[in-house]
C-alpha cells in the first residue's frame, strides 16, 4: 500500500458487505469518488470472508454515501473484508506486479544485509603437495585446501592463531580409523596427553569425520587421569563449546574444539580429551576418529568408553593437537583464495604448522522469503523505493538476475536506487556462491 499510494494508485478499505457480483463500502475516501471512476480497476479481498480474490471492476456507483463495486462472479464478501484496489484508470499496476516487485527487492536486500559470522571449525593439515600427506607444494610453502563451512554469504577474512600448538601427533601418523557413537560399546573416545609448559588451553584439534549423516552435537571435554585412563572429572573449564554434527564432513579433517573460557593446564601432567555426543548410539549415522596404532605418541594412549567404563587401547593414539590461547594473525588476501568449483573450496597458503586454529570472517545470510509471512530484517523504506524502480523500469514479470548476487545490485544502482547495506563491506569480500 505505501508503494501504490505514493503513486497514487491505492485505495484500502473494510467492506460493509457485498453479493457474488458486488463488494460495498462506507469508506468517506472511496465513498467521495464519482461514479465510473474505478471502472476497469483491479480489486483483490486480502482477508477476512471471501480472501485471496482478484477481479476488474466493471462498474463503480454511489449512492447516500455507500459506494457499489460491480464485477464479476466471486466469493461474496462480508462487513470483515478488507480489500485493495489498484491500477485506477488505467494507471498504476495491478497487485501481482507490485508482489512481484517487492519479492525482487526483498531477494536483493537478503544480500545486502548481513550479520557477522566467525567460524573456528577447523585447523590446519600439512601441505599436500610432492611430498604427499606431510609434504609441501613444490614453491616450500604449505598447501591447505578444504570446504567452506556452511552459513556464509560473504567471507573477508582469513585468521591463523598466532602460536603454534604446545602438543600434537601428526595426522602423518594416520594408518587406521575408529568409531565412537555407533553403539552401546563404543560411546566415548579419548587419549592421554601432557603438554611441556605451564598453559591455558583454548581449543583441541582432533582428526575425525562422519558417516551417514548425525544430526546431534559434539563436546570436547577434558578429564583429569585415572591409572591411564580418563577419571570422569572434568578439570575446571574443561567442557569445550559444542560442534554441529551435521559440520562434520565425511572426509576426515583436523575439527577443532574451542574452550570457552580457557582452562589451565599444568606441564608434565597427563589429562584426557573425550569426545561425546549429545545424542544416542545409532549404527548407520556416527563419527570416525583417525587413528595411530603404532604407538607413537609417548604420552598417553587411546581409551573408549562402552556405557559404564573406560578401557585403554595399549599402543593406540589419536591424531590430535592442542593450542593455547591466542591472538589471530590475519592473513594477507593473496594467501587465501575462495574457489566455487565442484565444491566450495578454500584455499590457504603459508608456512604454517599443522593442528594450528583457523578462523574465518564474513557475514552470514540472512532468511529468504518463503511466504509474506515470513519475517526478514530489512528496511521497509529501502524496498519501496527498489520495488519502484523496479516496476517503473517495467521489469516486473521477469526473473530477478542473480538472485541475491552482484548482478542485482548493480543493476539497482544503474536505476538510481543506492541499496543500503547494513554497513559497507570490508576490503577484500567474496561472495559465497554454496
Amino acid at each position: 500500500m505505501e508503494m501504490s499510494r505514493s503513486i497514487d494508485d491505492g485505495f484500502t478499505a473494510t467492506a460493509t458487505g457485498g453479493t457474488t457480483t458486488t463488494l460495498t463500502t462506507t469508506d468517506s475516501e472511496i465513498a467521495g469518488k464519482p461514479n465510473d471512476y474505478f471502472n476497469g480497476s483491479e480489486i483483490s479481498t486480502i482477508s477476512g470472508t471471501g480472501a485471496a480474490q482478484v477481479r476488474r471492476v466493471d462498474d463503480f456507483g454511489v449512492v447516500a454515501g455507500v459506494a457499489t463495486f460491480t464485477i464479476r462472479t466471486w466469493t461474496a464478501p462480508g462487513s470483515d473484508t478488507v480489500f485493495e484496489v489498484h491500477n485506477i484508470q488505467g494507471k498504476g499496476y495491478r497487485k501481482a506486479q507490485y508482489d512481484d516487485a517487492i519479492n525482487a527487492a526483498i531477494r536483493v536486500a537478503s544480500d545486502v544485509y548481513f550479520t557477522d559470522l566467525s567460524n573456528i571449525s577447523f585447523a590446519l593439515e600439512r601441505g599436500r603437495g610432492t611430498g604427499g600427506v606431510g609434504g609441501t607444494t613444490p614453491h616450500g610453502l604449505q598447501r591447505f585446501e578444504t570446504p567452506m563451512p556452511s552459513g556464509f554469504l560473504y567471507l573477508w577474512g582469513v585468521d591463523v592463531l598466532r602460536r603454534p600448538p604446545l602438543e600434537s601427533h601428526s595426522i602423518a601418523n594416520l594408518n587406521a580409523q575408529r568409531a565412537f557413537g555407533d553403539a552401546a560399546g563404543r560411546t566415548r573416545v579419548g587419549q592421554g596427553f601432557q603438554i611441556d609448559a605451564q598453559a591455558l588451553i583454548a581449543y583441541i584439534a582432533v582428526f575425525m569425520g562422519k558417516v551417514g549423516s548425525p544430526t546431534d552435537n559434539l563436546t570436547c571435554v577434558v578429564e583429569t587421569d585415572s591409572a591411564g585412563i580418563p577419571s570422569g572429572t572434568a578439570v575446571t573449564n574443561g567442557t569445550s563449546d559444542t560442534v554441529g554434527g551435521a559440520s562434520i564432513q565425511e572426509r576426515f579433517r583436523l575439527v577443532v574444539f574451542s574452550f570457552t573460557p580457557p582452562m589451565l593446564l599444568q606441564e608434565a601432567v597427563t589429562y584426557h580429551l573425550t569426545l561425546r555426543r549429545s545424542g544416542a548410539a545409532d549404527a548407520a549415522n556416527y563419527y570416525i576418529v583417525g587413528e595411530d596404532d603404532g604407538n607413537n605418541y609417548p604420552d598417553g594412549a587411546l581409551s573408549t568408553r562402552d556405557a559404564s567404563a573406560w578401557t585403554a587401547v595399549s599402543g593406540s593414539d589419536l591424531l590430535f593437537s592442542i593450542s593455547p590461547q591466542a591472538d589471530w594473525a590475519e592473513l594477507v588476501r593473496p594467501s587465501w583464495q575462495y574457489r566455487p568449483q565442484s565444491t566450495d573450496q578454500l584455499l590457504i597458503r603459508g608456512p604454517w604448522v599443522e593442528g594450528t586454529p583457523v578462523q574465518l570472517r564474513g557475514g552470514a545470510a540472512i532468511a529468504e522469503p518463503a511466504t509474506e509471512s515470513t519475517n526478514v530484517p530489512v528496511r521497509a523504506e529501502w524496498v519501496v523505493s527498489y520495488a519502484l524502480a523496479w516496476l517503473q523500469r517495467g521489469r516486473t514479470g521477469l526473473a530477478v538476475p542473480d538472485p541475491r548476487g552482484t548482478g542485482s545490485l548493480n543493476w539497482m544502482q544503474a536505476a538510481g536506487v543506492q541499496p543500503p547495506p547494513s554497513r559497507a563491506f570490508p576490503p577484500n569480500t567474496v561472495r559465497i556462491y554454496a
